[in-house]
């Protein structure tokens, strides 16, 4: 029953994606040495010309350790599913969690340019009401600023707050339908 609501509930959402990627850059913290830092993330979105979405990401930096967190995007994209390229832009803020009790939180803004790889099926574009996974993948590179805090006292260890800068490259899968 429940697998039948969810994918009734995928077909009503028409301009929906997913998007798994990978990103490094650099992290900088006030009175240390920029350090490098990596992750993942995987996001799910609804997206037209307005972009809102839910993520998870895991981080690591050099010496620092790992966080997870979880939180929302919301931006503008230019384009249509139908173009070959399209540019946005989205805010993220969530709460981050790690292997301390902490408190920690983020805020920041991405920047997309993705890139179709394949045509869409002309069966698809004929029958868009039972196009699923409907249009061709995508290639989605970006550009990511996000700053962090960890800590909630200004004392000596007490508040930890880091600016990260990083590149990435995803992967995008969209669909849309015509039943709403």
């Amino acid at each position: 029953m429940t697998q039948r609501l969810a994918f009734i509930g995928l077909l009503l959402c028409g301009g929906c994606i997913l998007q798994g990627g990978a990103r490094a850059g650099a992290s900088m913290a006030p009175h240390t040495a920029t350090t490098a830092s990596w992750g993942g993330q995987l996001s799910a979105a609804y997206e037209d010309k307005l972009h809102a979405g839910i993520e998870l990401e895991g981080r690591a930096t050099q010496g620092g350790g790992s966080t997870f967190g979880s939180g929302l995007q919301l931006g503008y994209f230019l384009g249509s599913d139908g173009s070959a390229v399209r540019l946005g832009a989205h805010a993220d803020t969530g709460l981050a969690f790690g292997w301390s009790s902490a408190p920690a939180w983020y805020a920041g803004v991405t920047a997309e340019v993705p890139w179709r790889l394949a045509s869409p099926s002309p069966l698809g574009e004929r029958n868009r009401n039972f196009r699923f996974v409907g249009t061709a993948p995508w290639l989605v590179p970006f550009m990511r600023y996000r700053f962090y805090q960890v800590g909630n006292s200004a004392g000596p260890g007490g508040r930890l707050r880091q600016h990260d800068v990083s590149l990435g490259l995803a992967l995008r899968l969209s669909y849309t339908t015509d039943l709403l």
